[in-house]
């Protein structure tokens, strides 16, 4: 808790990706960037783990401004991105499709 600040997202993304042997120091270890930087960082790692068509249709709803799917769907098509190319995206749980696209949080679209 003291690594995260109480902060619930800190709670949920911070862990991810780390072995048991790193939880048992904490969250902070030896890094003393700001929580924000940290979180932002491990959705970083976690886009850039992703297909390359999936990370191109994050960055395309990272710039896109309203969320607006119909015109995102329109944009993934004339670059040439398939349909279910954010799936692995959606996967994760980074990004939802439905009437509006929606990151997971701010900082995913930052990262993005």
């Amino acid at each position: 808790m003291a690594d995260t600040q109480g902060n619930p997202l800190a709670l949920l993304e911070l862990p991810r990706g780390l072995s048991p042997e790193e939880l048992a120091f904490g969250f902070g270890g030896q890094n003393h960037a700001p929580l924000a930087t940290r979180v932002e960082e491990g959705f970083r790692r976690r886009i850039a783990a992703l297909p390359e068509d999936a990370r191109r249709v994050l960055l395309a709803a990272a710039v896109e401004p309203l969320g607006d799917a119909l015109l995102l769907r329109r944009t993934l098509q004339q670059l040439g991105i398939p349909p279910d190319a954010a799936a692995p995206a959606e996967a994760d749980g980074l990004i939802e499709f439905g009437v509006r696209v929606r990151f997971r949080h701010p900082l995913v679209r930052s990262a993005a």
